[in-house]
């Protein structure tokens, strides 16, 4: 029997409490942004991703990938970010989502590494307990296996085109926010959006070699992909960050090497590609020959100050404790004075952290990781590109920082979840 029309407009009327509620948050909602307006937006999208992941829980999974680039900070210790938060409860959903699936074991060698990793550096954990060093620990498990998973589960719910659009979109903005930046202020590196320039560069060259590399995971036309491909490269250049233009071009280097002639790259792809790597070369390596010859600022340019902090760094942070190392985020602590900083460099990071436990778990870690990726070769060759650009850019730039190494393993998941007899086409 067919329900009449009064039963129906009965049974989707609110009820007096529903309605009491929807007023409530409102007019809470509306108190909250007169005084506290970011506090509102944050938590107005806040429910608006939970929204959307109780309607379709991929969906958080989606916008974790373009939200790599948001790095505003919610406290808990200051290490903490938006990117964070979403990665971890987007990792959370993706557990029961891929669980013996055949994406999750294609991309087993993604999770093995880093678990590797990580359990070389419960020594020092247990050597240099504390709060801090504790959620440092799980930090890096979110930025690794966890980010990981984000892309396994992206692909097993074929939504990783969507995302990686996503976040082409939001590095294009990046891009264009950069250029306008150094134009205004007489050609200085750009801080696009407040974003700081070394993290915009690390971002917008990850979103190169995808667009370069990865045309089989996002599949944007040649006749969009190209002219973007010049804007952000554009935008890299005027952010003025060295390390990730160098990391640009070695990873444009290895996608060519590997991809050779098996895949199917077109001519046009692979000009603009050693264009673009030739040109952030020579801007990098103008750009640092004259910060090395500024005798006048020598110890107090960043080049200056790098130098005098890695040096610290291995003459007396790791020589305090070599085996097992001084701690994680021991440069938190207080207790090895005003150049016990965040190293530039990851290899002075792991050790003065770790110790040489910990260094021997970061390149057991790195090589297992790219020998998986180089033997599966087809699409996974954009995952090799992305972390031997973001290794390399860890020599000159904090390694272990939020947005970018989540991005490299979302890739990575992505990479590894497809299926190995793809090619990579780049028609």
């Amino acid at each position: 029997m067919l329900p009449t029309p009064a039963s129906v407009r009965e049974r989707l009327a609110p009820s007096h409490a529903a309605v009491g509620i929807v007023l409530a948050l409102a007019l809470a909602l509306g108190y909250a942004g007169a005084h506290q307006p970011k506090l509102t937006a944050v938590a107005v999208a806040a429910g608006v991703a939970l929204f959307l992941a109780a309607q379709r829980p991929v969906a958080l999974a989606v916008a974790a990938v373009p939200l790599t680039l948001v790095l505003r900070r919610l406290g808990l210790g200051g290490s903490v970010s938006v990117s964070d938060v979403v990665v971890a409860t987007a990792a959370l959903l993706a557990l029961p989502a891929v669980r013996s699936t055949q994406e999750l074991r294609r991309a087993r060698t993604g999770l093995r590494s880093p678990a590797l990793y990580l359990a070389l550096l419960l020594p020092g954990l247990i050597a240099h307990p504390g709060g801090p060093a504790v959620l440092e620990w799980c930090h890096r498990l979110e930025l690794t296996t966890g980010a990981t998973l984000v892309g396994v589960w992206l692909v097993r719910e074929n939504r990783h085109r969507l995302a990686l659009r996503l976040l082409v979109v939001g590095c294009l903005i990046v891009a264009g926010s950069s250029i306008e930046f150094t134009l205004v202020h007489a050609l200085h590196p750009a801080y696009p959006l407040g974003l700081h320039k070394n993290f915009a560069g690390a971002m917008l060259s990850i979103a190169l070699l995808v667009l370069m590399a990865g045309n089989q995971l996002h599949e944007i036309p040649k006749r969009i992909r190209h002219p973007v491909e010049v804007i952000i490269a554009l935008g890299l250049l005027a952010t003025q960050s060295r390390g990730a233009m160098l990391a640009l071009a070695f990873g444009i280097v290895a996608w060519l090497v590997r991809s050779g002639r098996t895949s199917r790259v077109g001519g046009g792809t692979r000009v603009l590609a050693v264009a673009i790597a030739i040109g952030v070369l020579g801007f990098a390596g103008y750009s640092v020959n004259q910060q090395v010859n500024d005798k006048l600022n020598s110890q107090t340019n960043s080049a200056g100050v790098r130098q005098r902090v890695e040096t610290y760094t291995r003459t007396v942070v790791w020589r305090s404790s070599p085996i097992t190392g001084a701690g994680l985020r021991y440069y938190n602590t207080g207790e090895f004075g005003p150049l016990a900083q965040a190293p530039n460099n990851v290899v002075d990071n792991e050790l003065a952290e770790s110790g040489d436990i910990g260094l021997a778990g970061f390149v057991l870690f790195q090589s297992g990781l790219m020998y998986a990726l180089w033997r599966r070769g087809g699409v996974a060759t954009l995952g090799l590109a992305v972390v031997l650009a973001h290794l390399l850019h860890g020599m000159f730039d904090i390694y272990w920082g939020a947005g970018t190494v989540s991005l490299t393993f979302v890739i990575v998941g992505m990479s590894l979840a497809t299926n190995k007899s793809s090619g990579v086409s780049e028609a």
